[in-house]
């Protein structure tokens, strides 16, 4: 009996921990870096759970500022007031990543954007990402335009751009000594000169503008990654790169396509695809930025003179200086990454101009025609040889 009494007696109720409890009791750095996650206003709102969080977002790892989307803020001027008193409010506090996506808002709020960049640049931010679009208007572009100023860090690692109108200043990142990766997507180059970044790694340039006089120079020698996809005016000039290991650039039409003469170098000295870009047909525009890298994929558009008139210069410069080059890939006079034929070619002798670790060339177009012919004749000279017969033709 007094077995049963003990096992019909009412269960003690266990106390809940709660969720709020369990995340209190985790360490203050890593409810930090959770904070950093939210996006800012979320962030702020865990103010109102208990005492211990009343001040913990202000030392967030992270900080994202849209406005413009979904169930965001519609434009800047209700975003400014909570955004000023935000960054009041986190002083000096150090930022791993920092996030501003803004979609149109009006010209006066320019210099409050770009004081929100300046502020977590001096923050010791590590991770910079800016989606940045003004309103477009009848007489002008929707690029965001940035401060006449360096970027100046010594903490900056990452770097990704969209719709942005740069200046030479903020694309000179010498006093960014341990920048490795830029991402620039959909921007304006105009009246830009050049990028220059002796730490970059990895560089990916995407739909992006860039002046047609002189061409625009990418001085980056310690890339390792180089993803250079159109748009361009003019196609840009590439210093060589030593230490890179993959390249992809596609070349879209710009003003490097002439109508009278493929070789981008006719008669008339009005013709501003051939004449205006400061007399640079006798050199290598592209190509030889590129002569050390170990895979290499190459995709011209049909119309423009750059890869047609740089070829054979660019190529012998590729396969003569490429130490390390395993696999050259040309994928010639086809509109965009689709193809109908791949080749693949092999050196038939050993030849000392030609790097000795070069296994395959593999060459994809739509159609084999005489400017084919002609590129096969070439690489001949250079003891690589293809078989049509064994051309293989895609369904």
């Amino acid at each position: 009996m007094r077995n049963c009494k003990k096992a019909l007696a009412p269960i003690k109720k266990v106390p809940m921990i709660g969720v709020g409890d369990r995340l209190s009791a985790l360490p203050d750095d890593v409810i930090k870096r959770i904070l950093g996650f939210l996006p800012a206003r979320e962030a702020v709102q865990t103010c109102i759970l208990a005492r211990f969080w009343r001040d913990l977002w202000k030392s967030a790892t992270g900080l994202h500022i849209s406005c413009g989307h979904e169930n965001e803020p519609a434009s800047v001027k209700e975003l400014k007031k909570f955004v000023d008193c935000l960054l009041r409010s986190r002083g000096h506090s150090p930022l791993e990543t920092c996030d501003i996506r803004i979609l149109e808002f009006g010209d006066s709020y320019i210099p409050v954007v770009n004081s929100w960049i300046q502020h977590a640049v001096m923050q010791d931010v590590q991770v910079l990402r800016l989606c940045i679009y003004r309103e477009k208007g009848p007489f002008h572009d929707p690029w965001f335009e940035l401060d006449n100023l360096p970027l100046v860090s010594r903490h900056l690692t990452s770097l990704e751009l969209h719709g942005l109108a740069f200046n030479d200043n903020f694309l000179d990142f010498s006093s960014c000594p341990v920048l490795q990766d830029l991402r620039i997507i959909f921007s304006d180059f105009w009246p830009t000169k050049r990028i220059i970044s002796r730490s970059l790694k990895r560089l990916c340039i995407d739909s992006c503008e860039f002046n047609d006089k002189p061409r625009f120079q990418i001085c980056t020698p310690n890339l390792v990654s180089l993803w250079l996809l159109g748009k361009y005016i003019r196609t840009p000039l590439l210093e060589r790169i030593p230490s890179l290991l993959e390249a992809v650039v596609k070349i879209d039409p710009c003003y490097d396509v002439c109508f009278e003469d493929d070789s981008g170098n006719c008669d008339n000295v009005w013709c501003h695809s051939c004449h205006g870009a400061d007399g640079d047909t006798n050199n290598c525009v592209l190509l030889s930025g590129l002569s050390y890298a170990v895979n290499l994929a190459l995709i011209p558009d049909t119309r423009t003179f750059i890869i047609r008139r740089d070829l054979q210069c660019a190529l012998v410069c590729i396969l003569e200086h490429s130490p390390v080059l395993q696999k050259l890939t040309l994928q010639l006079f086809s509109e965009g990454p689709e193809h109908d034929i791949e080749m693949k070619g092999t050196r038939s002798l050993m030849t000392g101009e030609i790097s000795k670790h070069l296994k395959i060339v593999e060459i994809k177009c739509e159609v084999i025609d005489k400017t084919i012919l002609k590129v096969l004749e070439f690489l001949s000279t250079l003891n690589i040889c293809f078989n049509l017969y064994e051309a293989k033709i895609l369904e």
